[in-house]
């Protein structure tokens, strides 16, 4: 993989997980405020830390050579895919204790 396509390639990543906090924090942010200002307070930081996160192993990653920006890549990728499994648990579980308990 040249570096031009290294870096190509953190670009997407970094518009995809910029893309995804965005879109997190906008659904969660609507749907909780309602229910509960104080985990929007919480949920609004943790967003927030999120994104700096983001930003500062981006940075990292653009210091590297095209051989340490794959490897660094290839990591950051195993660890965002090991956060939207748990959070599509969290959601299975949900819906499943959603459909488990009586309406009205």
């Amino acid at each position: 993989m040249s570096e031009e396509e290294i870096k190509a390639a953190a670009e997407d990543t970094l518009k995809s997980a910029r893309a995804l906090l965005d879109a997190g924090e906008k659904a969660v942010s609507a749907r909780i405020s309602k229910d509960s200002p104080e985990l929007a307070a919480a949920l609004d930081d943790h967003f927030d830390k999120a994104s700096k996160g983001l930003d500062a192993a981006l940075k990292a990653i653009d210091k590297g050579t095209a051989k340490e920006q794959s490897k660094m890549l290839k990591a950051y990728h195993r660890f965002l895919e090991k956060q939207t499994k748990t959070v599509e648990k969290k959601m299975a579980s949900s819906k499943k204790k959603g459909k488990s308990q009586p309406s009205g």
